[in-house]
């Protein structure tokens, strides 16, 4: 088998893949094999199937070397290449987003492809993973989940970037203890509850019983609470302001902050379920305690996804409510939150969120194409789409003081730059 390496970066790219652990010391394999004179890229290398043999292949660990070899190709050749997100989503591999694709009797459908219900496809997802009983939050039998569709397409979005941005090996493990592939199933978590507070934010009947955080405890009887976890992977100055931002959120917008409101319950509910689950042995899936340090991490996401620095007009406000340590803090930047820095750039700009009210979802996902490069997602409207581009272009703005991006308008394109 031969192979073709553009260039040294892609090698390196290669060589995460395999082992990320492993780059530097492949990198330095890459520069002796350079240099004595096997060629350089972007000719071919001539003996570069002998170095994947002898030096990644005995590190490869749960994958066959046929499969790494597929998804390398798969990256730099299909998805690297201007395409419209609804072939982005369709060329998706079932494995790639569903976590419990080899594990449950019960098959999943993705919606945006079967055109099946979005609602239920959040309903399912939970049912087969056993976690059915955290989504009384949302009356879900009664109720049709608010804004389903949208959910479901940052679900896809971040499964998307995920798999063709390679910045991500460094900040995910791709199995966890139990070899299952990590991000999906944390992804999955984050992305179909991250809004389901929603419907409660501006309850009145809520509003009348809940002032703060021990008052929302004591109504949705939380036991296990977040805050007194400790939790890696996040933005700690957001984490610890919590308390106080819930409490500005209720007294001076009059809302229940959804995003704290479903990060608490979540986790609670999360983990109550695994200990009944642990008990009754129910469903042939894990329910260790190691689950809840990852739920932790899930529920902080969630937590802190609606939490705003102030500008100049609120500044006085948040220094009231005992939160002068988020006036002037740096954005969010990929290395300590990389969950809520992905979950931030999806959540933005995500088309069905944008165009939704004026036009069907398939014109949607068919006339914006996108294309992935090593740290940056082009996002471009069609040449006959009618779809307003400068909607797209104006939730961009949202990134400025909040995530650590730099973005590049053009009147029917937009780049954002992960840094």
């Amino acid at each position: 088998m031969l192979l073709f390496a553009e260039n040294a970066s892609h090698l390196c790219y290669l060589a995460g893949i395999f082992q990320k652990n492993e780059s530097s010391k492949i990198i330095k394999i890459y520069t002796q094999i350079t240099t004595q004179g096997f060629g350089y890229p972007p000719s071919p290398l001539p003996n570069l199937n002998v170095f994947f043999y002898k030096t990644l292949f005995p590190l490869t660990k749960r994958i066959t070397f046929a499969e790494k070899i597929e998804k390398i190709n798969n990256k730099f050749t299909q998805n690297n290449k201007m395409k419209s997100l609804k072939q982005h989503i369709i060329d998706l591999q079932q494995s790639d987003w569903d976590y419990y694709n080899n594990v449950s009797s019960m098959s999943l459908e993705n919606p945006f492809v079967s055109n099946k219900n979005h609602s239920d496809f959040i309903k399912n997802y939970f049912k087969r993973s056993g976690k059915e009983p955290v989504l009384d939050l949302i009356e879900i039998n009664n109720d049709k989940i608010i804004k389903a569709e949208h959910t479901n397409s940052i679900f896809f979005l971040g499964m998307l970037l995920h798999n063709n941005i390679n910045i991500t090996e460094k900040y995910f493990n791709e199995y966890n203890n139990e070899n299952y592939k990590e991000f999906p199933f944390i992804w999955f978590l984050i992305c179909l509850y991250h809004d389901f507070g929603m419907k409660h934010e501006s309850s009145e009947e809520l509003r009348n019983k809940i002032i703060d955080i021990d008052t929302l405890k004591s109504h949705f009887e939380i036991v296990h609470c977040l805050l007194d976890t400790t939790v890696t992977g996040i933005d700690q100055l957001l984490f610890n302001h919590i308390r106080q931002y819930f409490l500005y959120r209720r007294l001076h917008h009059k809302k229940i902050d959804h995003g704290i409101l479903a990060g608490l319950y979540f986790y609670d509910r999360l983990v109550k379920n695994r200990i009944i689950q642990q008990k009754e042995k129910k469903k042939k899936l894990f329910w260790g305690k190691k689950l809840e340090k990852q739920y932790a991490l899930v529920a902080s996401v969630i937590a802190i996804h609606n939490i705003w620095f102030p500008n100049d007009n609120s500044a006085c406000e948040y220094i009231k409510f005992e939160m002068k340590g988020l006036i002037n803090a740096k954005p969010i930047t990929l290395k300590k939150s990389p969950l809520l820095y992905i979950l931030g750039i999806v959540d933005t700009v995500d088309p069905i969120k944008i165009y939704s009210n004026k036009h069907q979802i398939d014109y949607i996902l068919t006339n914006l194409n996108i294309k992935f490069c090593d740290k940056e997602l082009i996002i471009e409207n069609n040449e006959t789409s009618t779809l307003d581009f400068t909607q797209i272009l104006h939730k961009s703005d949202n990134f400025k003081g909040w995530l650590d991006v730099d973005i590049i308008k053009e009147a029917n394109k937009l780049t954002i730059k992960m840094k």
